[in-house]
């Protein structure tokens, strides 16, 4: 157990903490999130508030402090940006056949001879959901989100470097949205006020803190 004026990173460096947290957090909040699309953020703020305290946990920060700088640091996108990142991964796997059939079977894309700009640049067709929660199936929300993303990156064939790539859009995305003054991880505007999304504690710091504990001593044999 760590004494109460101790902190994680005085047990263990950042970076190995930053990989338990990845492991014991991060995979679970990516766990089948894409059933999350198209979610208000409001539902999803909980979660966003997980990762807020498990940022804090790896770099020591305090609770007032924002966490957007934190999540900058790390290279982490916040959670509304991991969703839409699962999905355009789902539809490039889609694009090119690296996908079970069923999955394939649910979108279809614009491609072939025909006149339409929108064969050549790799668009998905796209169908108008008739209630709101036909808007979160994959057939609605995956070729929504892949006709959102630019042209330069439905372009790109190798997975890799397409994810790679795709990471590198949705950070610009979500965190110069935090620079212009609105906020990338909720959606509002102005500094977080005391008691508002950034400031409340969804994870028990004191478990989080012995998993430290516990993945850094030795293993009896």
């Amino acid at each position: 157990m760590f004494p109460s004026n101790c902190s994680s990173t005085t047990v263990v460096s950042v970076e190995i903490s930053k990989q338990l947290v990845t492991s014991f957090v991060l995979q679970r909040i990516d766990y089948c999130n894409s059933l999350l699309v198209n979610l208000p953020a409001s539902t999803t703020a909980s979660l966003q508030r997980v990762q807020n305290d498990a940022a804090r946990l790896i770099i020591g920060l305090d609770r007032r402090a924002l966490i957007t700088p934190a999540l900058k640091k790390l290279h982490w996108l916040p959670v509304q940006c991991r969703i839409q990142f699962k999905i355009a991964v789902l539809m490039h796997q889609c694009f090119h056949r690296r996908c079970p059939q069923y999955i394939f079977d649910l979108v279809s894309f614009r491609t072939g001879t025909g006149r339409l700009r929108s064969a050549t640049t790799r668009a998905a067709v796209t169908h108008r959901p008739r209630t709101n929660l036909g808007g979160r199936t994959f057939s609605i929300a995956g070729p929504s989100v892949w006709n959102s993303l630019p042209q330069s990156l439905r372009l790109i064939d190798d997975h890799e470097q397409f994810r790679k790539q795709l990471k590198t859009y949705y950070f610009n995305v979500a965190f110069t949205e935090a620079d212009l003054g609105m906020c990338g991880l909720c959606g509002r505007t102005g500094a977080p006020t005391k008691g508002g999304p950034h400031m409340r504690t969804s994870i028990n710091f004191f478990i989080a803190a012995n998993l430290l504990q516990h993945a850094n001593m030795p293993k009896n044999h």
